[in-house]
């Protein structure tokens, strides 16, 4: 009897150390694998890196939305710069220019912008309804569209603080009514707008250097891109 009890106080031993050997190695393996793991490796939830809510683009202009956008969702547009307050017609050119590959890299429509001087509509006379139909189907006819883009720079302050105040209406033409208009003032002195900026420079400006980085932060040009952006970004997400 004693020897068949030390045999079975053997046998109980080696059960015990062999599986505290098998605990050691599952937390080795445990560990090892926290460790090898990278940050967009799934774990247990006490261990999961918290992710940084995403960007929330400031909205600060007035929008109107037509409740027939989508049903007329244009398939090619002309943008007429109707120059700024001041009757310049180049600094509209220009936001016209950067509006049109903002809408052409989104995949929204395809754009076209006519050569040639200043238009006689105003963006004041087609939001106030004061045309005549059939001065939106001239261009319809002359661009071979089905809508018209009416942009104005009514303000621009091309030193820092960056500011320009733009007004857009799309006007469709098969039945001379505005189905999208945004109006705002993009001010870098406000804090939200400026930041905006910058999140959207830093998408697109990465690569650069660090002082190109900086000139680009006080180009009137990137502003533009920025407001065009914007733009472009409340009529894709309004379809």
């Amino acid at each position: 009897m004693p020897s068949s009890t030390a045999q079975s106080w053997c046998r109980l031993a080696g059960v015990l150390l062999f599986a505290a050997a098998c605990c050691a190695a599952a937390l080795s393996g445990c560990a090892r694998c926290l460790i090898l793991a990278g940050p967009d490796t799934p774990r247990m939830g006490i261990f999961r890196a918290s992710t940084s809510p995403p960007f929330v683009e400031p909205q600060k202009y007035s929008l109107y939305v037509s409740p027939h956008l989508s049903r007329l969702q244009p398939h090619r547009v002309v943008i007429v710069p109707t120059g700024t307050e001041s009757g310049r017609y180049q600094v509209p050119l220009q936001f016209a220019e950067a509006l049109a590959s903002a809408i052409r890299l989104a995949g929204l429509t395809e754009v076209v912008i006519p050569t040639g001087g200043d238009c006689h509509l105003t963006v004041d006379r087609i939001l106030s309804g004061q045309f005549e139909e059939c001065e939106i189907l001239d261009l319809a006819k002359t661009w071979n569209c089905d809508a018209v883009l009416f942009v104005r720079v009514n303000q621009l302050q091309a030193h820092a603080p960056l500011r320009a105040c733009v007004t857009a209406a799309l006007v469709d033409t098969r039945e001379s009514v505005v189905i999208f208009a945004m109006d705002g003032n993009w001010d870098l002195a406000d804090a939200e707008i400026r930041m905006g900026f910058e999140h959207f420079l830093n998408t697109r400006c990465l690569d650069l250097p660090a002082t190109q980085q900086q000139l680009q932060r006080r180009s009137p040009h990137q502003l533009f891109a920025y407001i065009a952006h914007q733009i472009t970004r409340a009529w894709y997400t309004s379809l």
